[in-house]
Order: C-alpha cells, then sequence, then structure tokens
C-alpha cells in the first residue's frame, strides 16, 4: 500500500460515514427536490419548484435577512473575540485574564437554547436591564424601554449569536497568540512597532488559519440554525430554517418538493456563502493594505496600550462590567428565580420563596430523569465513538500520511460548512427507513457528525507532539503494539482523549434540532426538557433545568481539568501547526 493510499483505512469510518449520512442524504433531498419521489407516484424530474421558490414573493426577503443574521453575528464575534483574546494576550494582570477565561468557558458550556433564555430574562422588556433602568428612574415604564426581543429586526438574534460565539472565537485564539514566541513583539518593538501594528503584521497573519475556521464554523451555523430565530424572531421576515422546519413539520404530497428544494437552496447558498466570504477574510487577514482611518479608530480606543499592560485601566474596567452584567448578573437571577415566584415588573428582587419548582422538576417530572439518562448515554456514546474515530484517522494523517494534510482537514471539517437544517434533514431522509430511525442510536449517528471534526483535530495535535523515534525505539526493544499502546501512546494521549471525549459530550448534549428531528420526538434529553420551558418563558422551571445543565458539565470540565494535569492548548481543536 503506498505512502498516500495507506492513511485511507485509517480514515475509512469518516468517509462511511460521511458519504451514507452526508452524501447520501443530500442525493435524496435533491432527487425529492426535483419532483422525483416514487413512492408518492411522482417520477417526472422538474426544476419547477426551484423557480417557484425563487420567484415567491417572500423568499428574497428571507434570504437577505438570513445573510443579514448570519454574516453580521459571525463577523462581530470573530472580530471581538480576537480583539478580545488579544487584550489578554498581552495584559499581565493574572486575575484579569483567568477571570475572562473562565466566564468565556462558561459561556461554551451553555446550549444555544438556554442563550436564548438569558438574552430573554435580561433583554426584554420585563427584563433585568429594564427594571434597573426604571429604578434609577431613566425610564418610566416598560414601553419605554426599547424592543429587543420578538421583533422584526433580529436584534434577539443577533445578542444570542454574538454571546455564543465570542467565547467560542475567544478560547481559539487566546491559546493561539500565547503560543506565538516572544521573539516576534521583541522584533517588533525594536523596529518601533506600536500595539495595532504588533496585532495586524503580527498576530493575525500567524492566526490567519484559525480566525477563518472559527469564522466558517460561525457563520454556517448562523446560517442553518433553527432554534434561536424560531424563539426569538417574528413571522416576517423569516429566516429561512424556520420557514424550511415548518414546511418539513407539515408535510403533504404538493409541497414535499418544494420543502426539500428550500433545504438544498439554503445548502448551495450557505455553503457558497462560507467560502466566499471566508476567502475575503483571509485576504484581508493576509494582505498589506494601510488603513488610516483604522488605525486612528483604533489609537483613539486606547487599544495600542494594551502591550503588556500592568495596571487596571479604562479598558479592564469596561471589559470587567461587561462580564458582571452579562455573566455574573443573569447567573444571579437564574438562582433567584428558581427558588421564587416570579416578581412583578418593577421588582428588582422577588419577594416570595418557593421550592415548588425543584419539586416539580425532581419529583413530579418523570421526563427529567428520562432526559438525564438520554443525555449521558447519547454524550457518552457519541464521545466514545468520535474520539476512537477522531484519533484513529489523526494517527494515520500524522504517521503515514507524506503530503499536506490540508485538504484532508478540510474533508473532515465538512458538516461544521453545511448549514445545520440542511445537513439533519439530509441525514434523516437516509435514516428515516432504517431501524435508527426516531431511536436514540440514530441522534447518535447524527451526532458525531458534529463531533468527529473536533476530536480528529483535536488528536491531530498531541500525535504530532510524540516524536515517532519514541515508538521507534519502543519497538525495538521488542515491545509488541498492544504492549506499545499501553504503556507508551496512551499516557502521552491520555490528555488530548480526554479532552476531545469532554468536548464531544458537550456538543451532544447541546444539541436540540439534531435530536429533535433524528429522534422523532422519542429520544428525550436535557435539551429537549428544557425546550418547551424557555419557548413559553417559563423562568422558574427554566432556571431549575439550567442549573442542572450546567452543573452536570461543570463537574465534566473539573474532572477535566484534574485529569489533564497541565494546561490544554485549545489549538489542538483545530491542529494547525
Amino acid at each position: 500500500m503506498g505512502e498516500r493510499s495507506r492513511p485511507i483505512g485509517y480514515l475509512l469510518p469518516i468517509i462511511i460515514l460521511y458519504v451514507v449520512l452526508i452524501g447520501g442524504g443530500l442525493y435524496k433531498v435533491l432527487l425529492e427536490s426535483l419532483g422525483y419521489i416514487p413512492a408518492l407516484g411522482m417520477t417526472d424530474v422538474t426544476l419547477q419548484h426551484y423557480t417557484h421558490i425563487l420567484s415567491s414573493p417572500g423568499f428574497v426577503r428571507d434570504l437577505l435577512f438570513t445573510l443579514f443574521i448570519a454574516l453580521t453575528a459571525a463577523t462581530i464575534s470573530v472580530v471581538t473575540g480576537t480583539l478580545l483574546a488579544f487584550k489578554l494576550t498581552r495584559t499581565q494582570i493574572p486575575w484579569l485574564k483567568s477571570m475572562v477565561a473562565r466566564v468565556m468557558q462558561f459561556g461554551m458550556i451553555l446550549p444555544y437554547l438556554y442563550m436564548i433564555f438569558i438574552v430573554t430574562l435580561l433583554f426584554s422588556k420585563t427584563g433585568i436591564y429594564s427594571r434597573f433602568l426604571y429604578s434609577l428612574g431613566l425610564i418610566d415604564g416598560l414601553n419605554q424601554f426599547p424592543t429587543l426581543v420578538y421583533e422584526p429586526y433580529g436584534i434577539g438574534i443577533l445578542l444570542v449569536f454574538i454571546l455564543k460565539g465570542t467565547p467560542f472565537v475567544t478560547l481559539f485564539l487566546l491559546n493561539i497568540m500565547g503560543n506565538i514566541s516572544d521573539t516576534y513583539e521583541d522584533v517588533a518593538g525594536s523596529l518601533g512597532a506600536n500595539n495595532f501594528q504588533l496585532l495586524r503584521r503580527v498576530y493575525l497573519p500567524l492566526c490567519s488559519d484559525m480566525i477563518v475556521w472559527t469564522l466558517m464554523v460561525l457563520l454556517a451555523y448562523d446560517i442553518g440554525a433553527f432554534e434561536v430565530p424560531y424563539l426569538l424572531g417574528s413571522l416576517k421576515p423569516q429566516v429561512l430554517s424556520v420557514k424550511l422546519f415548518s414546511a418539513y413539520m407539515n408535510p403533504s404530497i404538493e409541497t414535499a418538493p418544494l420543502t426539500m428544494a428550500i433545504a438544498i437552496l439554503l445548502f448551495i447558498i450557505g455553503l457558497l456563502v462560507v467560502i466566499v466570504y471566508s476567502r475575503f477574510i483571509k485576504f484581508l487577514l493576509l494582505c498589506k493594505w494601510h488603513s488610516k482611518g483604522l488605525a486612528t479608530l483604533i489609537k483613539r480606543l486606547k487599544l495600542y496600550r494594551l502591550r503588556q499592560s500592568k495596571t487596571f485601566g479604562f479598558i479592564d474596567g469596561v471589559l470587567v462590567i461587561s462580564l458582571i452584567g452579562l455573566a455574573l448578573l443573569p447567573l444571579i437571577y437564574i438562582i433567584l428565580l428558581s427558588i421564587n415566584t416570579f416578581f412583578k415588573y418593577p421588582l428588582l428582587f422577588p419577594t416570595n420563596f418557593t421550592k415548588s419548582y425543584w419539586d416539580n422538576l425532581l419529583f413530579h417530572n418523570s421526563l427529567f430523569y428520562e432526559g438525564i439518562r438520554n443525555s449521558l448515554l447519547i454524550g457518552g456514546l457519541t464521545a466514545l465513538l468520535a474520539t476512537i474515530i477522531g484519533f484513529t484517522a489523526a494517527r494515520g494523517i500524522v504517521r503515514h500520511y507524506k503530503g499536506d494534510p490540508k485538504a484532508l482537514l478540510v474533508m473532515i471539517s465538512i458538516p461544521l460548512f453545511i448549514p445545520g437544517m440542511s445537513l439533519f434533514l439530509g441525514t434523516h431522509q437516509v435514516l428515516i427507513h432504517s431501524p435508527f430511525a426516531n431511536h436514540w442510536t440514530g441522534v447518535v449517528l447524527a451526532h458525531l457528525l458534529i463531533c468527529i471534526p473536533y476530536t480528529t483535530n483535536t488528536a491531530l495535535a498531541y500525535f504530532r507532539g510524540i516524536p515517532i523515534e519514541l515508538e521507534q525505539a519502543a519497538q525495538t526493544l521488542g515491545t509488541n503494539r498492544f504492549k506499545l499502546y499501553k504503556k507508551v501512546m496512551l499516557p502521552l494521549l491520555l490528555p488530548g482523549l480526554t479532552l476531545a471525549a469532554g468536548i464531544s459530550f458537550l456538543i451532544s448534549n447541546t444539541e436540540y434540532f439534531s435530536t429533535f428531528i433524528i429522534g422523532g420526538g422519542n429520544t428525550v434529553t436535557l435539551s429537549m426538557v428544557m425546550f418547551p420551558y424557555i419557548a413559553n418563558s417559563d423562568y422558574g422551571m427554566g432556571s431549575v433545568t439550567g442549573i442542572v445543565f450546567i452543573l452536570l458539565h461543570l463537574l465534566l470540565f473539573l474532572l477535566i481539568d484534574r485529569l489533564l494535569l497541565k494546561k490544554v492548548t485549545f489549538k489542538a481543536l483545530y491542529g494547525s501547526e
């Protein structure tokens, strides 16, 4: 077997999974979108369903609204996360860096579904910020507070996407920037570079691959996201994913091809936008343009003073206040709301304590324990399989592939670049007539698609850190393959295995749409338990289920921190060299 073909055996599980579930799913959806559905007596291939959708009066409006939300949220998240990571890399205030990192990790743990709950709690007309402004005398009533959720401009949707996307970008880039050699900074400083020039000329080019990768992941997710625009958006305009979901859940012979045509259009347009926009951003990161206006703006924002900052300044104060307002404050109110009846506007704090919410969840809600059991089962099995498949693929790439692995890495990351609605509707079409349909095993298969890219890239970084000479030396001493892995490789790979499994478990548990559509409503997880409470703005039950979810995953990552014993770089998640 040739050097280039040998890794195929290691990548075979990924190839089979992707070809069957992604390729097969999109193929079936494409056929149905062309009107070829033999089961319904439809065998004539036609493009009329596409022309019907493209010529419908609301399609262009909804498409533009979808792209506006996705592009705006992804861009703001990447810019904010990049600047925040750079700020924290340059600061020499340990407690500030530690606090921000912990808050970002907390933001990563929260599912999108629960971030909807927090945004509603903070920014609705009867929310916490409205009450604070009223108590300060800045507004006379809730009608004077701006409408930020459930409105036609997508402000609430943007807030959720940005609050979830910024921690994602920050944590990836913080560890990448932290590992950039100080030599670059010393050389730049000797040439008289200020902090903006250091960022522009050194950090952005070196981090460009990671920045573009995070942008692509966020952009694809935001284009295909369902639960956020479904719960926070309005009827007009409506993002394409919500329109697609509504059509898919109300099937008929006449509308079936139209529904699948929307899915294909969302896939094609979403993928094209992700590719074109990411290339444009990569060009901006690497080109040698000069912007006096941007440099002036950044200097006025005092970003040039961030370099090796040892004192607590204005930017630090703004950062701390923002973290308190967006992380600590909602956490306090979530705890209070879990033991209080909801207090009327404009009271700042509740007055009637109760344990009825906890009693209801723990003693009168049978779905709660079923949700925990299924979450542990599905999340645990997904984590196990994704870690095994990811580390097997990584070994084949690192040890046996002699070419440039970028093409392989792009192939492995494909599920992350496809809008989720198109991805999982296609997967559902493949599984619908199989034993996996409407069953938790099918949910595991669907979750593997979005977990394998993370586990594989995590494994790549760890395998690259283990010299091949170490394996060769052990084999020279007569060690068989079993002992080699048990005594040498496993101890060295254990931190990476633990990290990859933990991330996969978290991703699986935060998934709502894929669990709902593939499980057919029969597979109940914690996210499924939370959804009706959040959809109905039930603050009490939403708070108690959220606290359980947060505690479960905090305990998991505290355990991971203990097992790793050393700082783990999130560069492993991308595997860039």
